[in-house]
């Protein structure tokens, strides 16, 4: 498989992502809004993001407290995986989320 084909791959599954939280009706909408807001920001290369739960929640206005529900609940429906910094509580802890596709 050459680069183009695995960005363009990259590129299809976030896409199919986002259009599949979008589109489940048993996800309240804030849980899709963070999750479509981390999903727009995975890096093609990485196939990861980082960004502290205070940043998601100001971009998203909603409460950090709400922006840790979402995530568990996205990871709980096995389309998030999230490795958690060590430095728990600090304010400068940052996680690092990947994305899951359900039909792979």
């Amino acid at each position: 498989m050459n680069k183009d084909s695995g960005e363009a791959g990259f590129h299809r599954n976030r896409n199919e992502w986002v259009d599949y939280v979008l589109e489940r009706d048993d996800l309240h909408p804030t849980i899709r809004l963070i999750g479509c807001w981390i999903a727009r920001r995975i890096n093609e290369n990485t196939r990861d993001t980082w960004y502290q739960v205070s940043t998601i929640a100001l971009k998203t206005g909603v409460s950090s407290r709400t922006v840790i529900r979402a995530v568990a609940t996205l990871e709980g429906e096995e389309l998030l995986f999230v490795r958690r910094d060590g430095q728990r509580g600090r304010q400068k802890a940052v996680n690092r989320y990947e994305l899951l596709y359900p039909w792979l």
